[in-house]
């Protein structure tokens, strides 16, 4: 037996197939339960995150409704409208307005002096172009100073409500969170309160724990307040950066991945309805999502028990299959040489005890099958010398015709000697020489044969007729299928009736097929007898009572060609119609 290669032998794969089995179960569950454990981090996470984004919404909007409610007692100020009056028609009227000013900065002085989130209040004329306010050095804009120019521009085209919160530059240069509402029954007055910045970002710096960048904007994308990386932000939402998508989300809140440049981000919002404002939070997995790896002691007492596993398993199955596997391949590579010899019965009913027995049943079938080819020889050398014999019986009758046909002309019998030619014609035709098959036009001639003694018996009562097709010559047949089935159509047809008869015989070639249709205008069958001998015919029982040569020719062509039925149509009276169909095929 040949020598197997190291990491070819059975042992070894064994050995490897085993810690497959042992380590990587493990190792997928174990790279399961970290998928598993992170996606639940994640959840968590972005839980709380929205729990933050909440919180810091209802924050705000508390400090906004008390913003809201405050500057609308603020605008309902009886003394504040009466004062604003006599501003503005001070100013249509070009007269001095100095009182009238600083009487409303006195006013808004106070209002601010009630609210400590508040960092000011002012108010704008869009008719003037002027603002007054309560802040020292710049208690009064006018045009065309920038800063009026810029509010005017705001107020006009980029003020969206009469009721809004925005991050306004305030007089004194100041970027402030600012509620804006006309003054009541004063379209013409707008009313800004101004939160101071310590009153609402200092609320939101716990946003910003674990690495994380936030920001508040309007449902358009203006950027009211954020923070990354220690920086504000401010401007304009970048739609296609990792908050684009809390946009195109319709949801009241929702999270989602995002990843850039080798990092993931995970990003939370939140949507206001009151505020109509969107609270944004993102932050890098990798914050929160530590190593969930095992620890070291793990992986040892891991590896020992395993390795002590591998050994143990290994051995059972070196003792229980490659031993056993090994004594058969020795047995058959012995066989290989001619010494085939069962292997000793395994007590084990196993796997390889299996092998053994069939391996045991091999061996004694092999011994009978070369048992059985001694004995076919034998029968093969019997039945050659039986066919030698029937080809010298067959050579010996067509002998003895010939010589019956010389002794006849001799006696002057000429009818006699007539159809001992044609008999002996037949025969020699017939015999080929062997030859199981024959042309269809040799065939045809054999009928031709056949057909002659028949009339030299019926005489001028018998009228044949024989159809063929051109080419008849390149094909083959078995040369018993077509003679019987003439045979019988004279024998059952006319014998038993008398008088003058045709018989028709037609070969026709339809596509790839041979049709042979035997037609007479015999005596016929009852449709009762004519059943039973279409199914004793076409039937695979072995008993039968009549029809024994269609039996015969229909066995030997499901022999040859496959499943074929012969089809019989016949009436009392008026005769039958033999038909079947073969394969047209090419001779050699």
């Amino acid at each position: 037996m040949e020598s197997v290669v190291w990491y070819r032998r059975i042992s070894f794969r064994l050995f490897m197939v085993t810690a497959l089995i042992a380590f990587l179960p493990m190792f997928l569950f174990w790279n399961y339960s970290l998928a598993a454990s992170r996606d639940f981090l994640r959840v968590e996470h972005a839980d709380s995150m929205y729990t933050s984004l909440y919180g810091a919404s209802l924050m705000m909007q508390n400090l906004m409704d008390e913003v809201s409610t405050f500057s609308r007692e603020v605008s309902r100020d009886q003394s504040l409208q009466s004062v604003v009056e006599e501003y503005r028609t001070a100013v249509a009227e070009g007269t001095d307005r100095e009182a009238a000013r600083s009487r409303i900065s006195l006013i808004l002085n106070e209002y601010v002096g009630q609210m400590s989130s508040l960092d000011s209040l002012y108010l704008y004329f869009p008719d003037s172009k002027s603002v007054v306010s309560m802040i020292p050095g710049a208690k009064e804009i006018r045009d065309p100073e920038e800063y009026v120019a810029d509010f005017h521009d705001f107020y006009y085209n980029r003020m969206e409500a009469s009721l809004e919160w925005r991050v306004l530059t305030a007089p004194d240069g100041a970027e402030l969170l600012s509620f804006l509402r006309p003054l009541e029954d004063s379209r013409n007055c707008l009313l800004v309160s101004s939160l101071k910045n310590s009153a609402w970002k200092d609320r939101l710096a716990f946003l910003g724990e674990e690495d994380a960048s936030y920001l508040i904007s309007g449902f358009e994308g203006n950027i009211l307040y954020g923070v990354s990386d220690g920086r504000e932000l401010s401007g304009a939402v970048n739609m296609e950066g990792p908050y684009g998508q809390a946009f195109d989300d319709l949801s009241d809140s929702g999270s989602y991945r995002w990843q850039s440049g080798g990092k993931t981000m995970q990003v939370a919002y939140y949507n206001s309805v009151e505020s109509a404002w969107k609270y944004l939070m993102m932050v890098p997995e990798s914050s929160f999502l530590s190593d969930q790896g095992l620890q070291p002691g793990f992986y040892l007492i891991f590896a020992a028990t395993g390795i002590l596993s591998l050994i143990l398993s290994n051995l059972i199955l070196n003792r229980s299959l490659v031993q056993p596997v090994n004594l058969l391949g020795t047995y058959m590579n012995a066989s290989r040489h001619g010494h085939m010899a069962p292997v000793p019965e395994r007590k084990q009913k196993d796997e390889p005890g299996v092998l053994f027995d069939c391996y045991n049943a091999m061996v004694t079938r092999q011994q009978e099958l070369m048992d059985e080819v001694n004995i076919q020889q034998l029968l093969r050398e019997q039945t050659q010398l039986n066919y030698l014999q029937s080809q010298m019986d067959e050579h010996f009758l067509f002998n003895i015709l010939n010589t019956i046909y010389s002794e006849a002309c001799h006696e002057k019998a000429e009818h006699s000697a007539r159809m001992l030619l044609v008999l002996s014609k037949y025969f020699r035709l017939s015999l080929s020489y062997g030859k199981e098959k024959l042309p269809l036009n040799e065939i045809a001639d054999l009928l031709r044969l056949y057909l002659q003694l028949q009339k030299m018996r019926f005489g001028n009562d018998l009228v044949c007729h024989l159809e063929t097709f051109p080419g008849m010559e390149q094909y083959v047949a078995l040369k018993y299928l077509f003679q019987p089935i003439v045979e019988n159509a004279i024998v059952h047809g006319f014998e038993k009736n008398p008088g003058g008869h045709t018989i028709t015989i037609s070969f026709r070639a339809e596509e790839d097929e041979l049709c042979f249709q035997v037609e007479d205008d015999g005596k016929g069958m009852e449709p009762e007898a004519l059943e039973q001998l279409r199914e004793e015919i076409n039937s695979r029982k072995e008993e039968r009572e009549t029809g024994f040569a269609l039996k015969n020719i229909h066995e030997q062509i499901c022999l040859t060609y496959g499943e074929r039925d012969i089809m019989l149509e016949s009436e009392a009276g008026k005769g039958m119609r033999v038909l079947f169909r073969i394969p047209l095929e090419k001779g050699v």
